[in-house]
């Protein structure tokens, strides 16, 4: 029953629209499956990361004044790099759309930093870690619904990844560099809501 619970808590995390979204869609729409995957990939690890840490009491520090704010406006000129770049990445070369091993790399490594350095991560994990501890308790089922969360949202990066890489076959090079745009506007919007509720916690 925990693990039932759990991966519905996974999915209903498909409502949440932010940076890591625009993100995996970048990947996938300009390097194709693949470099979806690798953004996915360095989702998911960061997530587990944040349980861990959430779960073995760093979340008291974690939201500290002094930390979450610190956190929040380096989250938030990542976004800004990250949304610069996809705005200045005027020609997009179809051929070029499979990525190679040391992009995949890259990929991954931005999917990690994307998700880790944004507090709202950190507020999700604690808020459903304290609900199954309050639910289940420390045990094995309360392991099992963590897992679950974790598997679902891996699942539904994935299929997004999929899903998304599917869409190359309709896009040419121009409508492409536009979508990128369009992402690198959202990534900097979301970067000014950071630095906004890193002011306001200050």
């Amino acid at each position: 029953m925990s693990f039932i619970t759990g991966f519905a808590i996974g999915l209903a995390m498909l409502v949440f629209i932010g940076p890591v979204l625009f993100t995996l869609l970048n990947g996938a729409l300009t390097y194709g499956f693949r470099g979806g995957l690798s953004i996915s990939n360095g989702i998911i690890i960061s997530d587990i990361l944040c349980v861990l840490l959430c779960y073995y009491g760093a979340s008291r520090f974690l939201e500290t004044e002094d930390y979450s704010p610190m956190l929040a406006i380096l989250g938030a000129f990542l976004l800004i790099g990250m949304g610069l770049k996809y705005i200045m990445r005027h020609k997009v070369e179809m051929e070029r759309i499979i990525a190679g091993p040391r992009k995949r790399t890259s990929l991954f490594v931005q999917g990690f930093l994307v998700n880790f350095v944004n507090p709202f991560v950190f507020i999700v994990w604690i808020g459903v870690i304290t609900y199954g501890q309050e639910k289940y308790g420390d045990g094995m089922d309360l392991f099992w619904y963590l897992s679950a969360s974790l598997a679902a949202v891996y699942i539904t990066d994935v299929l997004k990844a999929f899903y998304a890489s599917k869409l190359l076959k309709l896009l040419d090079a121009k409508t492409l560099s536009r979508i990128n745009t369009v992402l690198g506007v959202l990534l900097i919007l979301f970067s000014i809501r950071l630095l906004w509720w890193a002011w306001s916690a200050i």
